[in-house]
């Protein structure tokens, strides 16, 4: 769709309007209507004056990236210019930048040291349907600026219709309707539930493959692991096809079974496999914008990362699995929980507007009439569903005392502010009074987890900051790591080679020092199933944590290395200190190990290496309570 034909180009002088006589606006308009690349340029081109800048947040990096790269392109600018975007660990601004992308949580970081947003004239929420933490936690934080800032102007931007949960919040809000332009969107249920819903999303590409002729496919699944058991599997059916019919040309004149029904297979096109998750590298998931190869239809499996923000050029039918992997945190036994839930009405709703954005389309819901029904009306907030540790440590550092009388969207359960407080008090950030240490001050400083910060930390006490660095920076990659190995069985084995006997971390640094110091990285990373982006992003993440602990207020000088490999003991000794809050030890009398904190009981992850005492990097719930990121030998 051209950008000047986009449905918020016809209220585009009455959102100039009341930008201008207002100081807060809702736009409320379906993904793809334009908000997000046309807001900026109006606030840009008709309202902010020489050296203002407006900034746009995003709950997701690739969005982030993406939105500017293209608003970039409109105004015939460099990324880095004019337009820009700051995402964690990466930076594209320059003093020319006017219009600035960024993640919800790089505008929080800001917020620490500037708490009412002195460099920006505009400030513009967007996404905030998906109800992020961050998102909803700059809401209260901009709350709380506006009175001492009656120049800054706010701009919330959602995708569904629920402007009056954020008008009752900002009083006086002026909201604009932004018209839709959707094409038909025909919907088909399955008439009974599925046993296994990766065969049916199976059947479901196969059956769109061979009974049309155009339009890419998405198919909406809960999580990576589904993702790529899908890919995996349509591969093997498809080379199963092949070995029993022969080439496409000859499969053209067959017919296949497919449950009870014969189809024809003159329409059969190769399938083009895109995956898309959080976790991949940005490069592996710009690739569901590439064109589809001739003769070929491009399939995405993606999670919910593809329901709003992204717009996926050529996707006529939508497969929706109706299914979410949800993380909730147990605030009473410090454990975090990854479940498969249903998805919410308003999501079942953004992932069928998929298939009706460049021309009439199809969605295929892999559920009954009825389970649309018990669906919930909208996507539960994520303040209810994480950690609040590092929400708490940022609200401090931006200068709230009573974190309880914080102005929230929704206010979290007590206990849950109660846990986060302990936690913190545990880790030395906060004082009995419940106010920042000096060491909760320089972790806030830091962007990581609390307990990697903490322990960047300690490790300046045990003359090991090197190797701390690099563990962190490896747990921080957000790519995942092995995510090759199931193309590579062969370097899977010859991984195991690489393996540190005392555990999952000092594995970790293993794998980066031989990886850092190899002739080839890239021929490395091959030969061991190993993927190469995710090292590289450590890399970058290392790089850009060295010039911060060596800046103001830390003042690191040089930073500490063991000598060799014999003297990773400090390194163990610094993860013991700096993370007492997370070690458990082995119980005889129940096989199993116990926290050393909360004194509960759990299992150990079948892959890491364990012994007596131990460090667990994260607890983690499914039918039992499993530990992640090993180290062993601690006591």
């Amino acid at each position: 769709m051209n950008h000047e034909t986009l449905p918020i180009q016809a209220v585009k002088d009455e959102i100039v309007e009341k930008i201008k006589n207002n100081q807060f606006v809702i736009i409320e308009g379906s993904t793809g209507s334009g908000k997000s690349t046309t807001v900026p340029i109006l606030v840009y081109n008709d309202y902010l004056k020489d050296g203002e800048k407006v900034v746009i947040t995003q709950p997701r990096r690739v969005a982030a990236i993406s939105l500017c790269r293209y608003v970039s392109k409109l105004m015939e600018s460099e990324v880095g210019g004019t337009v820009g975007f700051s995402v964690r660990f990466m930076n594209k601004t320059s003093d020319k930048t006017r219009i600035k992308y960024v993640t919800d949580g790089i505008l929080m970081r800001e917020a620490t040291t500037d708490p009412t947003f002195s460099k920006y004239s505009v400030i513009v929420i967007d996404e905030v349907h998906e109800r992020s933490i961050r998102s909803d936690i700059l809401l209260g934080i901009i709350k709380l600026a506006l009175p001492k800032r009656p120049d800054l102007k706010l701009i919330i931007m959602s995708a569904t219709i629920e402007s009056n949960v954020f008008s009752n919040f900002f009083t006086n809000a002026s909201v604009i309707n932004v018209p839709g332009k959707h094409f038909p969107v025909e919907i088909y249920y399955t008439p009974k539930p599925f046993e296994d819903y990766i065969e049916a999303a199976m059947l479901a590409v196969f059956k769109i493959n061979l009974m049309t002729r155009e339009g890419d496919i998405l198919v909406f699944l809960p999580g990576q692991e589904d993702i790529e058991l899908l890919e995996k599997l349509i591969k093997e059916k498809i080379s199963q096809l092949h070995e029993s019919m022969g080439p496409v040309k000859k499969m053209k004149k067959l017919c296949v079974k497919l449950g009870d029904k014969k189809y024809k297979m003159n329409r059969w096109k190769a399938l083009d496999i895109v995956p898309l998750y959080s976790a991949l590298s940005i490069d592996k998931q710009y690739l569901v914008f590439r064109k589809t190869p001739q003769n070929s239809r491009k399939v995405v499996l993606a999670t919910n990362i593809a329901e709003t923000s992204l717009t996926i050029p050529g996707i006529t039918y939508v497969v929706d699995t109706g299914l979410v992997k949800q993380r909730k945190y147990n605030a009473k036994h410090n454990l975090e929980s990854l479940s498969l839930t249903i998805t919410s009405k308003a999501s079942a709703k953004q992932r069928a507007g998929r298939a009706g954005r460049e021309g009439p389309g199809k969605i295929y819901r892999l559920y009954t009439p009825d389970s649309y029904e018990q669906m919930p009306q909208f996507t539960t907030p994520e303040i209810h569903l994480v950690d609040f540790s590092f929400i708490f440590l940022e609200l401090k550092m931006i200068g709230v005392k009573d974190i309880v009388e914080f102005p929230f969207m929704d206010p979290p359960e007590k206990n849950t502010i109660l846990s986060a407080a302990v936690n913190l008090y545990r880790l030395g950030a906060l004082d009995s009074e419940g106010s920042l240490t000096k060491t909760g001050k320089l972790m806030a400083r830091i962007p990581l987890l609390p307990l990697h910060s903490k322990l960047l930390i300690t490790s300046f006490e045990f003359g090991c900051t090197s190797e701390i660095l690099t563990i962190v920076s490896m747990l921080s990659s957000e790519i995942s790591l092995f995510d090759t190995e199931k193309y590579n069985p062969e370097g899977v084995k010859l991984r195991t080679n690489l393996y540190n006997k005392h555990g999952d971390h000092l594995t970790l640094l293993n794998l980066y020092d031989l990886w850092e110091n190899a002739n080839s990285r890239e021929k490395f990373s091959k030969e061991f199933a190993i993927n190469n982006h995710s090292l590289l992003r450590a890399l970058d993440i290392r790089n850009q944590l060295v010039s911060l602990v060596m800046s103001e207020p830390f003042n690191i000088k040089n930073i500490t290395k063991c000598k060799d490999a014999s003297e990773w003991d400090k390194v163990r000794m610094c993860l013991a200190k700096g993370t007492w809050t997370h070690a458990a030890r082995f119980a005889q009398d129940s096989k199993s190990y116990k926290t050393l904190v909360e004194n509960t009981k759990n299992l150990i992850i079948i892959r890491s290496i364990t012994r007596q005492c131990i460090y667990i990097q994260r607890q983690c719930y499914s039918k039992k309570r499993h530990y992640r990121g090993i180290l062993s030998n601690l006591c």
